[in-house]
Parts: structure tokens; sequence; C-alpha cells
């Protein structure tokens, strides 16, 4: 999978005095090793060395977030930083560059030095980790103090694609209902998942604050059948009869989706809450239509500044 003139380019660039730093978190399936084998190989092959001792102290869980999800949900790190240690970032997919930036600037702010980023991956649509002065200079215009206060840090520690995908939104009120929005959906996300929004890092009990007023996955089985919305109850007979047979969360989630998706598309799927009770999640399009018909349906779910650093 590793070229044998990637590592060679590594080893001329970086040299035998490189620390390998991988990204070590932790996501929605557990640990992903895959940074810190392509750390190790890389180390090994360089005759470099490799370094475990700084770790993603928050769960960003960003596997199969959308990129709104990944600006909000910013990831910290803690450990020794090596001063005056020359760092080579290691992870094997980077999206949007987010983590990779907050890694290296976690490991200059602690006296170490970043020389360069090693992936398997790259989907980076630039192939340019730092934001441009000139769309620092846009997003300060358009937005003013608006990703300050969205994503917690300043508009020049956005990374290249970060501050492109911001710059698509019109206005100061877009971007700000996007992240509103953004947070809904992540507390969804991880609800289905069964893990509470709390331990997802430091915007965790924000989100889960927020999903006791916009997640919709609170209302029972049986009070929508009584609402005329059978479909549900049909979904949640189903999944009971897929976890018997021991079906794992996604799968029936997925099974769930597809029979809603024909019988009554405004539900999107069924699962089971953290209080062990079957949840089925509706369409966003339908907030104002359940918000008005709470109290005759039910009650909602209610278990439920940094610098700039270059890569």
């Amino acid at each position: 999978m590793i070229k044998p003139e990637n590592i060679e380019a590594a080893a001329t660039r970086f040299g035998p005095e490189a620390i390998y730093l991988p990204v070590i978190a932790e996501e929605a399936s557990g640990n992903n090793a895959s940074p810190e084998a392509l750390a190790q190989l890389y180390a090994n092959a360089t005759g470099a060395a490799s370094a475990d001792d700084i770790v993603q102290i928050s769960r960003a869980f960003h596997t199969g977030a959308r990129p709104m999800e990944r600006l909000i949900s910013r990831p910290a790190f803690d450990g020794d930083v090596v001063k005056g240690g020359r760092y080579v970032l290691v992870d094997d997919v980077s999206v949007m560059g987010g983590t990779l930036a907050e890694l290296a600037h976690y490991v200059q702010e602690n006296g170490g030095e970043v020389v360069g980023v090693v992936t398997l991956v790259n989907a980076s649509r630039g192939g340019v980790c730092a934001a441009s002065p000139k769309q620092v200079r846009q997003i300060e215009e358009r937005y003013g103090d608006t990703v300050r206060e969205g994503f917690g840090i300043d508009p020049s520690a956005l990374t290249a694609d970060e501050a492109a995908y911001i710059l698509n939104f019109r206005d100061a009120d877009q971007l700000r209902s996007s992240v509103v929005k953004a947070k809904g959906e992540r507390a969804q996300r991880l609800l289905s998942r069964g893990i509470r929004p709390s331990e997802a890092g430091e915007q965790g009990q924000e989100l889960e604050d927020l999903s006791l007023a916009s997640f919709v996955g609170g209302i029972g089985a049986e009070q929508l059948a009584a609402a005329g919305r059978p479909a549900a109850k049909e979904a949640i007979a189903i999944a009971e009869q897929l976890e018997k047979d021991g079906a794992s969360r996604d799968l029936i989630w997925s099974a769930t989706a597809d029979i809603l998706a024909e019988r009554d598309p405004s539900l999107i799927g069924v699962y089971r809450g953290i209080d062990g009770r079957w949840r089925v999640e509706i369409d966003d399009a339908e907030l104002k239509v359940r918000l008005a018909r709470a109290s005759r349906i039910g009650p909602s779910f209610s278990g439920h500044p940094h610098s700039s650093q270059p890569c």
C-alpha cells in the first residue's frame, strides 16, 4: 500500500531526526489503529522515531460526519511534546484537514516544530493546508465574528478546505443557521448509535441540550400510530425481531429506514435509545408540524482563541 518512493521521499525530506506522530483517536467503532501503524512503518523504514504519547482527548466522531459537523466538533489533544522536536504528523485519511491542523497547533504551542504531514488518503480538494490571506479576509468581511462564535477558533486557524467550504454561505445568518442545524444533526447521529453527545468533547453538553429541543427520536411508536402513523409501529416490530436475531444497530437502522422510505417517507429510521426504548427519527421537514403536535402526540426525547498553523 505504501510505495517505496514515498518512503524514500520522506527519508530525504524529514531525515532520521524526525518524530512521526500519529493521530490517536477514538471513533464510534473503537480506536483507530491505522495512523499508529503508518507512523511506525515510516519511522522504522527511515531510521526515525515515532511517538504515541500525544493523544486526542475529545471524541470527535468525525467518521461519517458532514463538513459542518466536522467544523463544530474540533478535536483537542494532550501529552508531552519534545521541545524542539521535528514532528511529522500522520493520519490515515484527511478530509478537510481540521484534525491535523489542531494537532499541529498543539505541537507548536508546546514547543515542537511541525515539518510535514503523511497520510494514506488525502481527500483535500486543493492540496493546500492553511487558509490563504485572501480567504481569511473574505471570511472576516462577510461573517464578522460568526466563525469565532460558532467554531471557537480564529478564521486564520482554518484550513484552506474549511475556509472554502465556509465561503459557500451567503451571509452570517445563513452560516449561523447551518451551525445550529449541524449541532442538531450531530446529536441525532450520535444518539442513534447509543452515544451521548456529552461524551463527544467540549461541546457535547451543548449538543445534548440542543437535542432536547431538536432531536425528534423521542416519539414512541404507539404514539405515532395513534396519530395516524402506523408505519412506525410496523418498523419497530421488525427492529425487535432483527435484534432478537442478533442484528447490529446499523443493520436495524438500515432495514427500518428502507421500510419507512416506502410506507412513510417522513420517518427516517428506528433505533434503541440510551434509555432502552425504541425511538423513531422524523425528518427535519416535519419539525414545525411536530412541535405544533407535541402536546397531543407526547413528550420529546428526555433521556437524552487560537492562532493559525501551517501544515
